[in-house]
């Protein structure tokens, strides 16, 4: 009773923030999802078509390739970033001279415009000027060129090396933050048992610090997810849309070919199918929580 009480009090404090995600965020939701059940397209108002977006989508080998990639770039990425960001903020928990701006710096690439980044590291893998393969010819000579961001599996690597160091800073602020809350006592206690390096850091450190870890990767997944500026600006979907996402894809159908009403069903379609892997990702992490304090 307190508790419902509390919340209708607290609605009127909430009013002008839920106008305003209304109008912001499902307003346009709405929008495009009514825009993909009509047939407009440019020069087109378009009229009520059913579902005949959705079954051009279920047939459609670009989507469903770009689905596939998107899928598998967010994950691939995102274990990278975890992994990497908890090593690094261990790095940083101990107390060292310049550890302050060791923080600061590591906050830079986070910082940066995702366009921005991606122009450095387009001039980094550049065939003929870029740093890495100008050293590579100056040391092995010019037939040791990589063609980074123009073939095949190169460009994987390369796309995900950039995505890695813009986004890790992320994940380590927030790691460190997590490492930084734990006890010491527990930590104490755990040393006067026996337990020593690698055992604390598995059997108390993982443990204590996993709910946060799983948030962190949640954000970033979803991020991941929607990916485009980083591919739009390095690869542009290239080589032989190998490296398309599905946001880029949509980006194409609208603007490119014009299918305003296909656009349209390839976000809806999308979004749908990544809310459910949240749905999924959150049922996982409610039965986890509830395993670990003994629930289940």
């Amino acid at each position: 009773m307190r508790e419902r009480m509390g919340t209708a009090a607290a609605l009127p404090y909430l009013a002008p923030a839920l106008v305003v995600v209304g109008l912001v965020v499902l307003l346009p939701l709405v929008a495009t999802v009514g825009l993909s059940f009509t047939d407009a397209a440019r020069g087109s108002a378009g009229h009520f078509a059913g579902l005949a977006q959705y079954a051009k989508l279920a047939g459609d080998a670009g989507f469903w390739r770009a689905l596939v990639f998107t899928t598998l770039f967010a994950v691939g990425t995102v274990a990278v970033e975890v992994a990497l960001g908890l090593a690094v903020a261990g790095a940083l928990v101990p107390a060292f001279r310049g550890r302050g701006w060791v923080r600061v710096l590591l906050l830079l690439p986070w910082a940066l415009p995702t366009v921005v980044a991606g122009r450095i590291w387009e001039w980094l893998f550049h065939y003929q000027y870029g740093v890495f393969n100008l050293l590579l010819a100056g040391a092995f000579g010019e037939g040791a060129r990589v063609d980074w961001l123009g073939s095949i599996p190169t460009v994987y690597f390369s796309l995900g090396i950039a995505d890695i160091w813009k986004t890790t800073p992320y994940v380590i602020i927030l790691a460190l933050a997590a490492l930084l809350t734990l006890d010491a006592e527990v930590m104490a206690a755990a040393r006067l048992d026996g337990a020593r390096g690698g055992f604390i850091v598995r059997k108390v450190v993982l443990p204590l610090i996993a709910p946060a870890l799983l948030i962190v990767a949640a954000f970033r997944l979803v991020d991941a997810f929607r990916v485009f500026d980083l591919i739009y600006v390095l690869t542009g979907g290239g080589p032989g849309g190998s490296t398309v996402s599905v946001s880029l894809y949509a980006y194409q159908q609208l603007f490119a070919v014009g299918d305003f009403a296909y656009a349209a069903a390839v976000a809806t379609a999308s979004f749908a199918i990544f809310l459910l892997l949240a749905l999924a990702y959150v049922v996982v992490y409610q039965r986890s929580r509830a395993f670990r304090g003994g629930v289940l």
